[in-house]
């Protein structure tokens, strides 16, 4: 963390070199502030774009009518943004025009709450016009400026706020949490790939539960389309929470919430909040294998899991059981041993793993092909898969003759 900071110092100095304003800002600067690790560094300057691009050459345009510029220092991306005031917000999104400024504290005024308000010089010094290390400390999201204003702008703030309290575990301050309250309708002008997003990393907080309650605290469920369209809404939130708080694994967060909607709300919710079709084929598989389990775990099971499934998605079905009270600690452990080692045993996964083909069928029986190859050869399949038979070409040949009667 602190070697990509230094790199980031460098490209300060050299911004002040040239007699420009350069500061580290935002996320980065409260992320340093709580000692949480940094993930992007952002910069913010009053080098206009193309000024930005004389001192570094092989700056990359990634956003030049925003004022953006990507500068790679060994092998960090850092986005350089200059100074700039935004216009009116006409679609929730995208201000009308923006106008590059001259002024940091003007720059910081138009930022989201007063936490990512902050920025930091070469030397260290915090540069903090609207209270943000204060609001650090009092664990408060705290909008900058009017809370009504800055969420009209863009709605997709309002689940921010809750994303941010859920990450830090902070408390939405009573003014801001008004402004939520007045304008949390407008959620539903919003694309449901930044909601989504925005979910997606409540769900990977430390305290997704804390974010989930705030959405139905504050009635923004019901203007969330999807999940407004599901018994989602009727759940309640407190037995919510406390099984989110069983796992840290993102995905099966999201199967809990899956979990108590009808399998035709499941499917809607997918689609309608737009999870990818790799999300979407993780999900109904981690169910499929939940069904194959219901009514307690089985070896028999366990072997039809990881045949017309994966390891993952029945390792992930053997943790809802647990989280769901259907299992004890001692059983899933026990189970979960199982898995690994009945996974690590099976050589018979598929029909063309067994050790007779549908040529040997045709010529052992001397007759024309058809349905009934298949049908034989996946009979044969499941026996071997669940201990019935040996994979053994004389056994399964003589075993194929038992099933097909005198018809050789």
């Amino acid at each position: 963390m602190l070697e990509k900071i230094e790199v980031g110092r460098k490209i300060l100095k050299q911004l002040n070199t040239n007699s420009y304003q350069a500061y580290f800002v935002g996320g980065m600067v409260r992320d340093l502030l709580l000692g949480r690790e940094i993930h992007d560094i952002d910069i913010a300057t009053n080098a206009l774009p193309e000024e930005v691009m004389q001192i570094f050459p092989k700056s990359i345009p990634t956003g030049l009518k925003h004022g953006t510029v990507t500068i790679v220092e060994e092998g960090v991306p850092f986005e350089v943004t200059t100074f700039r005031k935004e216009g009116q917000y006409l679609d929730y999104r995208h201000p009308s025009h923006l106008e590059f400024v001259s002024s940091l504290v003007e720059d910081l005024k138009r930022r989201d709450f007063t936490i990512n308000a902050m920025a930091m010089d070469v030397n260290g010094l915090l540069i903090d016009p609207f209270q943000g290390q204060a609001a650090l400390k009092s664990k408060l999201v705290i909008s900058v400026g009017k809370p009504k204003d800055r969420f009209l702008e863009d709605p997709l703030r309002i689940m921010r706020a809750i994303r941010f309290a859920s990450q830090l575990q902070f408390q939405i301050e009573e003014e801001t949490k008004q402004g939520i309250l007045e304008v949390g309708s407008y959620l539903q002008y919003i694309a449901m790939e930044r909601i989504k997003s925005e979910m997606d990393k409540i769900m990977a907080s430390e305290n997704p539960g804390y974010g989930i309650s705030g959405l139905f605290e504050l009635g923004l469920i019901q203007y969330i389309r999807g999940l407004k369209d599901t018994r989602f809404i009727s759940l309640y939130p407190k037995e919510l929470s406390e099984l989110l708080s069983k796992t840290s694994d993102v995905l099966l967060r999201w199967v809990i919430i899956f979990y108590f909607l009808k399998e035709e709300e499941r499917l809607f919710l997918l689609s309608e909040m737009k999870f990818s079709k790799k999300e979407q084929v993780k999900i109904n598989k981690i169910f499929s294998a939940l069904t194959m389990m219901q009514g307690g775990i089985q070896l028999i099971q366990l072997k039809r899991c990881l045949v017309e499934l994966d390891f993952q998605s029945c390792s992930k079905a053997i943790e809802m059981t647990w989280m769901l009270g259907q299992i004890s600690e001692e059983e899933r452990l026990y189970w979960q041993q199982k898995l690994l080692y009945t996974d690590q045993d099976l050589k018979v996964r598929k029909i063309k793993d067994l050790a007779i083909t549908g040529n040997d069928l045709l010529q052992f029986f001397n007759r024309p092909g058809g349905p009934w190859v298949r049908e034989l050869l996946e009979e044969l399949f499941e026996q071997v898969v669940y201990g019935q038979l040996l994979n053994d070409p004389k056994i399964l040949l003589k075993k194929s003759l038992e099933l097909k009667g005198d018809q050789k």
